[in-house]
This record gives structure tokens, C-alpha cells and sequence, in this order.
């Protein structure tokens, strides 16, 4: 892994290693020789454009060597384990994708960090603005450079977590062909990837066009495959633990009780359990074409025309356990055929229907006629005869870009360029069933007739042992869903860079500025069929797919400056200060500023001290601003109100019964209010469209050492701190819950904020009815976080080979968010818990020595620490398990052998978790369902085991 700061200029190269050392020998000769090939002029965290700039902030680059080590399927699988950065949404989150892959820099959230493409934005690929890095063209990549802390003043809204800058190839000619394929060891989990670039010069070197294509596919791997994996485990027994909705099903209103098809009656008092993790997977598959394309032509001296245009369609095919009635609430008739008449006078006597109406209810099936009596019922019946839900998330990308450039005067250059894009997914999804249609089914004049018998209604079995629902009866259940996501950006941007031509007197280099302005446009709408958007009528479907619409555009201007001020002096061998601002103008928030203000010093040769000051401002997305409140499923694993907690608890007891009142249930259900079903509840969100920009500030200092006396060595050490007030969030569910549990007020506004289910009091239920904790989104949020990069590289030369070592790090010191001013400051730093999202260790790095014989032949190793985490302090540890309150330390060995054939030919052969590590085991329910699946954080450590890749690279 190279990480070196450079900067290209026309007619000239001046490469600078400044941010994090090379992890290769052969990585920094080739990206050395990549960059003198090139004109590119790009440089990540400034629009200053000159020899020699040494930025203040530090920026770490992932080059084309590293990359080739990895054979990474997308971009998100080599981001993702970088120390300091969150893992997010990718492919091993199975129940919670969207279909994307994002990166989350230092565990403030993906929409706080910016993601470019040759310093330019992409299309996001959500209304929360984020972008999908399965668009990102791989065989394209020249190198990726991370900038920590705000870049608002350079690049406007969005990167108050930093930058993600992805360089492709520029000038490139010739023929690159890529193929890698990779295994699990237990056979399964294939994945292919084959990439083909072509690049070509023409009209004596004055234009060139370069155009990729690839095409990439991945196999799931199936949570039941693996020993860890196969039994869903309670995060607070540690024993096995599915969820109610089962076969037989459970029904919890009018009462708590099991099915018994054997014995033909209700097992008062119990419930039954599925198993739903073998069916749901660790990876995510996943099958993607692209088509990428640029092109320069210098039309003359001062005139260079670009073009850059991508189209991708990516398909990511989630699949989890069958569907169910998920206790959503339908009226039963006691004339149901399926009724056992043991199981009919069961619930008569539930329902207070008297033995006699009941055996009258019992023969009559016309709704309209004397005695009919129908009740409502809530029942959990897993369709396990159906397989497992699917939904198809089909994304189709494109963005050009079109520009010119070239020199104003000898000292300046000017930049125009307009660039448009549209992101398009949709969700279609199959195997959940709708409940209107439940209903209709239960309706039913005998076991082979509905009462309604059109749109071909079948009768439905809820009573009955697995293999009871036929075909016919789910195949009228199940109706094909869909929704849809539809992103457009539109930008215009013109900067003027050069150097005033004054150079101080102490200096050699003239001060240095960049100046220009920019116009961004955001649109987006989500939606779907009339089905989706029904709260409750898609069985498992989880939140509704409301409407969305909405638009927003900014004007903005920006300003920098770069001044050496001292060169060559007596303890000062360089000194240097920079800054700029950005004015900014939204359609929706009205008016901010950001601005930057940073230095370096040299006080003699090899040794530079660094530091930097940012105001970064991140402007609500469209999700933020117009989401309507959808009801949503969120882990929680005890209910302060379930079963006999609030019995001999008065103070528990009198906030039970005030949230019972509010639903209008009644207080009777005290002591009898199931638990979470399946370590679930329902929550409710929904945007604002009040909300101001909240503002991030960044502090970052620190060294990097060069010493003369020791060849090839780099070391850099820098501590950052962000903090972000009026930040936009929402309370989790445990702020709410726990906070009103937490004092003695019924009536206090996190109270009264929740709504449990009507009928059982419980915080599980059908979405329409059972809204659970309302999460709104507010200003009122914190997020503070501030921690220590460092890394050192060196290489040297053994006889005829060459040793390189390399190290990058990250402690994160502290990571703390506080909801709202009521909520509690929590440290998420070294602690995982359901509030704190993807585990973010305090302490990881990585290590990669590598060998490379004069044969051709490159020997890597990497070393991935993660630290050992615990359970967050907040949780009440008597709800968890014993043996899940805390996970060690995690050592991952990679290896990687490369052997160059000739001139032409490369193969590369790599394992991925040398040693078989199997994960942390910490039950289902501990963390969020996004990152806590499997009974692990599959996003963190590997849940698939040993991995093999073989890579094939030609180039002519």
C-alpha cells in the first residue's frame, strides 16, 4: 500500500511523500512512474495547482500496487478495513442493504464524508446524498486519496469526515486486460471479476481517449453454511433464539399461545420459535457492467478540451428468511375451516364469545348472514413452505462530464467544466405476500373456497405443521413489489489557479491562490406500486416506500491561498501558510460560510511540522429535509414493559399503564405484554424540513520525518479532532426507551413519544398500528470524535532484491454522539451496542512487508490488528449474555505472491485470513440489524472464513 502526496504539473512531476509511507518497494516506483507519464494535475484537498505544495492536511493514497494485491471486487473492500474508517453498508450487510456499498470515515456517518472521481462529485446513489462505491471503475484507478477533516472550503457540503478521492489513468495507451476469480475454502462464495482498457494517443500525443469496460459477479454465502452462523443465538441467554413468527405459528392476541397442529389445540402460554439465520447470508451477491470513458484534446496552446463519461448497472440480489404474517392484525372468523374445534372454543373463550354463539359462528361463513362472527387476531405463521423473501436492488449509473482548460497567463490557468449525472435503482421484491389478501383467504367458505372468490382467491392454513400452506395458497399471497430511487446532480463549475507572481523575501516560491465558483443542483424521488407505499400490506416488507420528492441547489464561491513565506534559512528550511473560504448559498437553508487556515514548517531538512484549522458545513440531503415517517424495525432485545417486569415496580408499572392509555389498550395487559419478537421492535422517523446546515470544526496537527541518514524512510504521526454542533440526527431507540424508563414522569415527552401495539401493548406489531419510539430528526444533536494516524514505510535494497515495511495507524481516542440535549452523550469508541452502529475500535492498524526478488516475484504479507471492543457502559450488562459483553483483540494474516512473466504478463495469487480465524460470537441482538447479523459484525470480522484469488493481468 503506497501512500504518498504528489502533484503533477504540465511538463513536469514533483512527487512528495508526505501523508502515509509506501507499503511496497515496487508500489512507489510505479506510482512514481505512473505520475510522469501523466498531466493530471490533482491534488486532494486544495484547487492550487504548482510544484512543490505541501499541504497542512494530511492525505493518505492507496495505490495501484496495493490495489492489485487486494483483487478487490469494488472499491468498498479495500476502504472498508483502512484503520480509523467505520465499516458501512457493503456486501456482507444482508438485512439492511440498500443496494449500495458506502464508506464511513472515522464512524461519523457515510453522508459526512465526500466521495470525488478525479477531484470531481459523483451522482449520489440516495436522498441521503451518499455515493454508491460499486459505480467506482477499479481497473481505472490509478490511486485513492483520503483526506482526514473538513474540505468544505475546497469542496463544499458533505466532507466535514473527510474526503475519498478516486485518480484514474490519464493519457494511458495501450491494452490492460484483468481477470481475477476467487473461492471460500468451503467451496462456495465465488467471485469474477475481468476488466478491459484500452487507451490510444493520437494526432502526435495532443489528444488521447482511454475507455474500460468490466464486468464483476459474486456468489452469497449462506449464514447456515457456516458453524457460527447456523443457529440464531439471543444476545441476552446466549441460547437459541428465533423469532414467533414460526411454524406452527404463535399467536399473541387475544392471548399468548403456541399452535399445536398435532394435538389440534393452543398451547396457552407459549410461543414457538423459527430459526431464521440459515437462509440469510454473510455475502451479499452482487453482478455489475460497467463502461467508462475519457478523453483529452489540446485544441491549441491555450486550449485543452476533456471529457469524462461512466454508465454502470449494478444488481445486488438480497435474500433473508421466509416471510410471515409477523403478527399483523386480520380478522378471523370463527368459522375458519382450518379451525380445529378444540382451537375454535380456545378462542371464543379468548374473544368472551359464549359456547353457544361460538358453535353458531362455527357453521356460518357468509359474513352478511345471522350469527357470523369474525375477531381480530394476531398471529405469527412463517410461509417457510414459500423460501426465503428476495429482493432484487437493480442500480443503473451514469454521469458525464465536459470541460475545458489551459493557460490564462504564464502564471495562471483557468477550468470550466459542467457535469451531470442520474442514479436509478429498483427494488423489486418477491416472496413476502400482502395482507389484504391474507385477509381475504381467511374468509373462506370451506378449505378450497373463499367467501370473496375473485382475483383467485385460495383459503389459507394458519393452523396447521409445515408443508400446510400449498403452493396455491401462498402463490395467491404473493405478489411481486416494487420501488424505486431516482437521483439527479447537475454541476457547473469555473476555477481560476496560478501565483500572483510575488515571492516574500525570504522565500523562493510565489504565493499561490485558486479562485472560482460553482453551481450544484440535487433532485430526487423515491416511490413505488400502491402496494409498497400501504403501511403494513406488504407481510415482512419491514418500512413502507413512501414518496419522496424533492430538490435543492447551491451558489457558491471559494477562495484559497498558498504563501511560502521562508525558505532556506537557519531553522527555518521551509515555513508556509495557507487558507481559504467558501461562501455558499442554499436554496433550502439560506446562506453559510466555510473557510481553512493551516501551516507547515520545516525547521531543518526531513522533518516537517504540519497543522491545520477547517470550518466545514454540511447542508441537509433530500432524505433529511423530506422523508415522510415510516415505520421501521430496529433490534431491542427487553422491553421495560414486558411479561412481570413491571410488577412490583410501581414507578415502571405507572409509565407502562400511561403509554397503555395512550394506545387506548387496556390496563389489564400489565404483566402479560410479549417481549420483542425476534429481538426486534418497530420505530418511527421521518425528515424535517426546518432543518439547518450543522457545522463541523477540525483541528489536525502533527510531524512527518524524513531523515537524511536513513534512505527510503518515511514516518508521520497526526492527531485530528472534529466536532460538529447543530448536528442532524435523530435519538436511537435506547435513548428514547432508556430515558424514559430512566426517571419517574409518565408524562415525559420520550413518554409520550412512544406507541406501543393496541391490542398487546407491546413494542412489536404491524407497522400501521405499532409505531413503537418516535425518532425525529432535529439540530439538536453533538458529535464530537478526535484520535492519532501515523505510519512509517521503508525500503532498502538486500544484494539484488528489495525489502519494503510499512505501517499505517489509528487510535481513536473518542467517539461520542448526543442526540438531543435529553439524550446521553455516548462514547461509541471501543464499545458496540445497538446506539453505537459499526464497531469503530480505539486501536488498528495494518502492517504489509514485502519482498521482490529480481525475478519479478513480490512476497507481501498484511497484518490487520483490531482492538479488542466491549459493551457499551449505557447497556444494562444483566440484559446481555455474560460471554457477549465484550470481544478480543482480532489479528487477520493476509498473504499475497505476485510474479511478473515477461514484460506482459502479471499473476497475482493471494489468501485472504491465513489462519481460518473464525469470528466473535455475540448472538443476533446486541448491536444494530445492519452490522450485528449472523451472531456477528460481519462488516468488521470475517464471517466466511479462508479466501483464495488468482488474478491475471496482461498489458501491451
Amino acid at each position: 500500500m503506497t501512500y504518498v502526496t504528489r502533484v503533477a504539473l504540465r511538463g513536469g512531476v514533483a512527487s512528495l511523500a508526505l501523508a502515509i509511507g509506501a507499503f511496497t518497494a515496487p508500489a512507489v516506483a510505479q506510482s512514481t512512474a505512473s505520475a510522469e507519464a501523466s498531466d493530471t494535475i490533482i491534488v486532494t484537498g486544495t484547487r492550487i495547482v504548482r510544484p512543490n505544495i505541501e499541504q497542512s492536511s494530511p492525505v493518505s493514497v492507496i495505490d495501484e500496487t496495493e490495489i492489485t494485491f487486494r483483487q478487490p471486487l469494488a472499491a468498498e473492500e479495500f476502504l472498508r478495513e483502512l484503520p480509523g474508517v467505520a465499516p458501512n453498508i457493503g456486501p456482507a450487510v444482508n438485512n439492511g442493504t440498500n443496494g449500495s456499498a458506502q464508506i464511513d470515515l472515522r464512524g461519523l456517518g457515510a453522508n459526512r464524508n465526500l466521495v470525488l472521481l478525479d477531484g470531481r462529485r459523483v451522482v449520489p446513489a440516495t436522498t441521503a446524498g451518499v455515493v454508491d462505491l460499486n459505480n467506482i471503475p477499479v481497473a481505472l484507478i490509478e490511486r485513492v486519496d483520503v483526506l482526514t477533516g473538513g474540505a468544505s472550503t475546497q469542496y463544499g457540503a458533505d466532507a466535514i469526515a473527510g474526503v475519498v478521492n478516486f485518480i484514474t489513468r490519464r493519457n494511458f495507451t495501450g491494452v490492460d486486460s484483468t481477470s481475477t476469480i476467487g473461492l471460500a475454502e468451503e467451496g462456495d462464495g465465488r467471485i469474477f471479476r475481468t476488466d478491459l482498457t484500452l487507451g490510444a494517443s493520437f494526432d502526435d500525443g495532443r489528444g488521447n481517449v482511454v475507455l474500460s469496460i468490466g464486468y464483476s459477479d459474486s456468489n452469497p454465502v449462506l449464514q447456515g453454511d457456516r458453524p457460527w452462523g447456523f443457529e440464531s443465538l439471543s444476545s441476552t441467554t446466549g441460547r437459541p433464539q428465533g423469532s414467533a413468527t414460526a411454524t406452527p405459528a404463535t399467536i399473541l392476541f387475544p392471548f399468548t399461545a403456541a399452535v399445536n397442529p398435532e394435538a389440534g389445540r393452543l398451547d396457552l402460554g407459549r410461543t414457538t420459535n423459527y430459526n431464521f439465520n440459515p437462509l440469510n447470508v454473510y455475502q451479499t451477491p452482487l453482478e455489475r457492467y460497467s463502461i467508462f470513458v475519457k478523453g483529452n484534446y489540446e485544441i491549441s496552446d491555450r486550449v485543452e478540451v476533456y471529457a469524462q463519461a461512466q454508465y454502470v448497472q449494478s444488481i445486488v440480489d438480497q435474500q433473508i428468511a421466509p416471510s410471515g404474517t409477523f403478527f399483523s392484525t386480520v380478522n378471523l372468523p370463527i368459522s375458519n375451516p382450518f379451525l380445529t374445534p378444540t382451537m375454535r372454543e380456545q378462542l371464543c373463550a379468548g374473544y368472551g364469545i359464549s359456547p353457544a354463539d361460538c358453535a353458531v359462528a362455527a357453521t356460518v361463513t357468509n359474513p352478511n348472514a345471522p350469527g357470523y362472527i369474525e375477531r381480530p387476531i394476531q398471529i405469527g405463521r412463517r410461509f417457510t413452505e414459500a423460501g426465503p423473501r428476495r429482493t432484487n436492488f437493480n442500480t443503473d449509473m451514469f454521469q458525464v462530464t465536459a470541460g475545458a482548460r489551459g493557460p490564462l497567463t504564464e502564471n495562471i490557468d483557468w477550468d470550466v467544466y459542467f457535469s451531470y449525472g442520474e442514479s436509478q435503482r429498483t427494488n423489486t421484491s418477491q416472496g413476502q405476500g400482502l395482507r389484504s389478501r391474507l385477509q381475504q383467504a381467511l374468509r373462506a367458505r370451506d378449505r378450497n373456497t373463499c367467501v370473496d372468490t375473485s382475483n383467485g382467491c385460495v383459503p389459507i392454513n394458519l393452523f396447521g405443521a409445515d408443508g400446510s400452506i400449498t403452493p396455491a395458497m401462498f402463490n395467491f399471497l404473493n405478489v411481486a413489489t416494487f420501488s424505486f430511487n431516482k437521483q439527479q446532480f447537475m454541476t457547473i463549475q469555473g476555477t481560476l489557479t496560478g501565483d500572483i507572481g510575488y515571492t516574500t523575501p525570504w522565500a523562493s516560491n510565489p504565493i499561490a491562490f485558486a479562485f472560482g465558483g460553482e453551481y450544484r443542483k440535487y433532485k430526487g424521488a423515491t416511490g413505488g406500486d400502491g402496494l409498497s407505499a400501504i403501511s403494513g400490506e406488504v407481510l415482512g416488507a419491514g418500512a413502507p416506500a413512501l414518496p419522496i420528492r424533492g430538490q435543492y441547489d447551491t451558489r457558491e464561491f471559494f477562495v484559497e491561498v498558498n504563501a511560502p513565506l521562508v525558505a532556506d534559512k537557519p531553522f527555518i528550511q521551509e515555513l508556509t501558510i495557507e487558507g481559504g473560504a467558501r461562501f455558499s448559498d442554499y436554496s433550502t437553508s439560506g446562506t453559510n460560510w466555510t473557510y481553512n487556515a493551516g501551516g507547515g514548517w520545516s525547521p531543518v531538512p526531513g522533518v516537517r511540522i504540519r497543522g491545520n484549522y477547517a470550518r466545514a458545513v454540511r447542508a441537509p440531503n433530500l432524505g433529511e429535509l423530506f422523508q415522510p415517517q415510516v415505520t421501521f424495525l430496529t433490534n431491542r432485545t427487553v422491553d421495560p414493559c414486558q411479561l412481570a417486569l413491571p410488577l412490583g415496580n410501581p414507578t415502571v408499572r405507572a409509565l407502562c399503564e400511561e403509554q397503555l392509555r395512550l394506545v387506548g389498550a387496556p390496563l389489564s395487559l400489565i404483566g402479560t405484554i410479549p417481549a420483542p419478537i425476534a429481538g426486534q421492535i418497530n420505530a418511527t422517523s421521518g425528515g424535517n424540513p426546518d432543518l439547518d446546515p450543522e457545522i463541523g470544526t477540525t483541528w489536525t496537527a502533527g510531524v512527518v520525518l524524513q531523515p537524511s541518514f536513513l534512505a527510503n524512510f518515511t514516518a508521520t504521526i497526526d492527531y485530528y479532532k472534529i466536532r460538529v454542533a447543530d448536528a442532524i440526527s435523530s435519538p436511537s431507540q435506547a435513548d428514547v426507551i432508556d430515558g424514559c424508563f430512566g426517571q419517574s414522569d409518565p408524562r415525559d415527552p420520550r413518554c409520550l413519544s412512544i406507541r406501543r401495539n393496541p391490542l398487546t401493548g407491546s413494542l412489536s406489531g404491524p407497522n400501521d398500528t405499532t409505531f413503537g419510539p418516535f425518532l425525529g430528526s432535529s439540530n439538536l444533536g453533538k458529535i464530537a470524535t478526535d484520535g492519532i494516524d501515523w505510519s512509517l514505510s521503508w525500503r532498502a535494497p538486500i544484494g539484488e532484491h528489495t525489502f519494503g515495511i510499512s505501517m499505517i495507524g489509528n487510535y481513536t481516542i473518542s467517539n461520542k454522539f448526543q442526540a438531543t440535549p435529553t439524550s446521553p452523550n455516548r462514547e461509541c469508541a471501543g464499545y458496540y451496542s445497538i446506539s453505537c452502529g459499526p464497531i469503530l475500535p480505539n486501536l488498528s492498524f495494518q502492517v504489509r512487508p514485502t519482498l521482490s526478488l529480481k525475478t519479478g516475484t513480490d512476497i507481501s504479507l498484511r497484518w490487520r490488528y483490531i482492538g479488542a471492543v466491549e459493551l457499551e457502559p449505557l447497556v444494562n450488562k444483566a440484559t446481555i449474555f455474560d460471554a457477549y459483553e465484550s470481544i478480543d483483540a482480532y489479528n487477520y494474516i493476509d498473504l499475497a505472491i505476485g510474479q511478473q512473466i515477461g514484460e506482459n504478463v502479471r499473476v497475482t495469487f493471494s489468501v485472504e485470513n491465513l489462519a481460518d480465524k473464525d469470528p466473535p460470537v455475540v448472538g443476533n441482538t446486541v448491536g444494530t440489524t445492519a452490522f450485528n447479523s449472523g451472531n456477528t459484525y460481519p462488516t468488521t470480522y470475517d464471517a466466511i472464513g479462508r479466501k483464495y484469488r488468482l488474478g491475471l493481468n496482461l498489458r501491451f
